[in-house]
Formats: structure tokens, sequence, C-alpha cells
């Protein structure tokens, strides 16, 4: 299994305490005492293993958006909106959708210790496919939380109707297939 950048968790924090004390005390009530703290007391610069944040992130998904099927997406999403309004914004404005994806590459080991990504796309097809490679048995948590990002990456952007469909192409690769109108 791989490690997971203390950010997210930061980001989640956010999302979390944005809808109020009652709230993030529900949450906090269904993770257990290790999971807990480690959600408490994550810093930027924390690795954390994939089990432990696709938990937190599981439990948060269930706390806000509880039966959603897309709970875990609408999380990735959310940090999106978290991680890149503020001060990115501006300069998210003056991107496009190729740019953001021909990133991913870059930007995936700042986010995750495991992995080899490659994006595939074409400009101007609708179209994309972020392939990670050399990550065993990646979390349903980690890659649901991913497609939300996409999708909150995308509409930051001006896309709108963002198709994610994921694959596991085999026990170490995932793929995202991304679409839009």
């Amino acid at each position: 299994m791989g490690k997971y950048k203390g950010t997210g968790i930061l980001s989640l924090r956010k999302i979390i305490r944005k809808h109020g004390k009652t709230v993030e005390e529900n949450f906090l009530n269904r993770l257990s005492t290790l999971e807990k703290g480690i959600y408490q007391n994550t810093m930027a610069v924390s690795w954390i293993p994939d089990e432990i944040a696709a938990k937190v992130i599981e439990e948060a998904a269930e706390t806000l958006f509880p039966g959603d099927k897309y709970n875990i997406r609408k999380i990735g999403r959310e940090q999106a909106m978290t991680d890149l309004n503020g001060i990115y914004r501006i300069f998210v404005l003056c991107l496009d959708i190729y740019y953001m994806i021909s990133q991913a590459e870059k930007l995936w080991h700042l986010y995750h210790d495991t992995g080899a990504p490659r994006a595939e796309m074409i400009k101007g097809v609708k179209n994309a496919r972020l392939i990670v490679e050399n990550y065993p048995d990646m979390l349903k948590g980690i890659q649901e939380t991913i497609s939300g990002y996409i999708i909150g990456t995308a509409e930051l952007v001006g896309i709108r109707n963002v198709q994610v469909v994921t694959s596991n192409e085999s026990p170490h690769t995932c793929v995202w297939n991304v679409s839009w109108e």
C-alpha cells in the first residue's frame, strides 16, 4: 500500500469544519482512536498510510453525504474546490482542461508516494485517460476521491458535464477515463 500526503487531510478538515461543530463531532465519533489522532494531528508534510486515509475519507463522505453512492467523489470534488480556490484561483482561471490533465503526471508524486502516472489525450478531443501503474490494490476511498478531484478541477476551468469512469486494468493499474461536453 502507498501513502497519502497530509494536505488532503488538511483540506478534508476544512470541509468538515465548514459544516459546523455538530457535524465534526459526528464525524469524529465514526473514527477509531488511531484514525481520529491522525485526522486531528496531520500536518501538510505528513504522509499517511492509504488504508487510514481512505477510511477517514470514507467516514467523512458518509457523514456529509449519507447513503449517496457518489459521496466519496463529492469529497474529492470539494477538496479540489477548497485547494484550487484562494491564491491558486487566478492561475486556474487562465488554464484549460488539457493543461490541467497534462500536469497530473507532475503533481501525482506531491500527493501520493506510490504509482507511475501518465495522461493520454488529444487536444480538441473531449476525453482523456489518467493511468496510474505500479500502485498495488488502490483502495476505493483513494480512487473515488481522485475521481471527484478530477471533476472539481474540470469544473473550475469551466468544463461542465464531466464524467469519470474508473477501471482496474490489473491489480496494479488504475485508469480514470474522463469525458466532457
